[in-house]
């Protein structure tokens, strides 16, 4: 039986101090039948030679060079090329710790037909040192090493946790997946949700903290930008259509339910001190009050009754009522305090 290629997508922009690393340990992987697609969306310092300098003495190494594009864009190239028979996305400043990651995936891929198989991670600083490891809850352990359905997965294993540098993916399965390039923020729910309709079949390996995840604080996910909120929004009307393109009882509960929640979650966002000042802004530009108004359509034709007032008052006043539970938590914190000690 010819052994499986596996892609390995790595997106790179100003890399420099730890793109050796990251390319190292996967040149260190036990399982050797895999590519490595580095992908430069130009980077302005030495990533470019470093990328050309491992390609030169690896023929298993192929580097794309492009223009600032974004990383959906760089992703995308990488896929359009792809040759695995899976693919695995790793960024460039996180790295793999166990070198046997690649062979424990795939045996569990092959030996029970996967479509997806997904490990862990442990979070390290910038200079690599670990933070905290990950560790699977009870009840996720109630379905880990078993082959479940794409609905089982996303409603018991990754509950909310859309980290797609997790995951080994059957890459035939991807045809028509791509990453949405005019986003940039929670592109991997994105992805993951389009992959799912194609119902897989899946597997947890809570034991494999394969993957250092390193804590940057320069990066997207810890910046303010008022995209992130739109994006955010816009998940909206994204799990609403998702969900009237499954019969799955399960996967359309799923999407339902995060298609009312996306816009829950995304008002307390903007009631954070970083966007609060200017939330009447964002919510005209957002159309927040009609969002509103769709979201409570959604609801009634789903049958869902939702007891938060948030969904019943404009979105400003939610915008308030947000600010206030989280003054009266802090207030609430600071009484017990007071307490513990006297």
């Amino acid at each position: 039986m010819k052994e499986p290629l596996v892609s390995v997508i790595v997106p790179i922009y100003n890399a420099e101090s730890f793109l050796d690393e990251c390319i190292q340990n996967v040149k260190s992987q036990t399982y050797t039948h895999w590519e490595l697609i580095l992908v430069n969306d130009g980077s302005i310092d030495s990533s470019l030679q470093i990328c050309y300098r491992y390609s030169e003495s690896d023929s298993r190494i192929k580097v794309v060079n492009k223009e600032n594009t974004g990383v959906s864009d760089s992703r995308n190239k990488a896929l359009d090329i792809a040759q695995g028979d899976f693919v695995i996305f790793l960024d460039a400043d996180d790295y793999w710790i166990d070198p046997c990651c690649l062979e424990k995936m795939l045996v569990k891929a092959v030996s029970e037909n996967l479509d997806l198989v997904r490990g862990e991670y442990v979070a390290v600083g910038m200079k690599g040192e670990k933070l905290f490891s990950r560790h699977a809850s009870e009840q996720k352990m109630k379905y880990a090493y078993r082959v479940l359905t794409s609905s089982e997965f996303l409603n018991y294993v990754m509950t909310g946790e859309f980290f797609l540098f997790l995951s080994l993916i059957r890459k035939s399965l991807l045809t028509d997946i791509r990453f949405e390039t005019n986003r940039i923020f929670l592109e991997d729910m994105r992805f993951y949700s389009l992959f799912f309709l194609k119902e897989p079949r899946c597997m947890y390996l809570p034991d494999l903290r394969f993957y250092a995840y390193r804590k940057n604080e320069n990066s997207v996910s810890f910046s303010i930008n008022p995209k992130k909120l739109e994006d955010s929004f816009d998940m909206c009307e994204f799990f609403h259509e998702r969900s009237l393109e499954t019969q799955d009882k399960l996967l359309k509960g799923f999407f339902q339910v995060s298609s009312i929640s996306m816009y829950y979650y995304t008002l307390e966002t903007l009631a954070d001190n970083m966007y609060y000042e200017n939330a009447r802004i964002y919510i005209k530009r957002f159309s927040l009050k009609q969002k509103r108004k769709l979201v409570l359509s959604w609801m009634r034709d789903y049958g869902y009754i939702e007891k938060s007032i948030i969904y019943y008052v404009n979105p400003y006043q939610g915008v308030l009522l947000f600010r206030l539970r989280h003054r009266l938590a802090k207030f609430k914190n600071r009484v017990l305090r007071c307490l513990k000690f006297q």
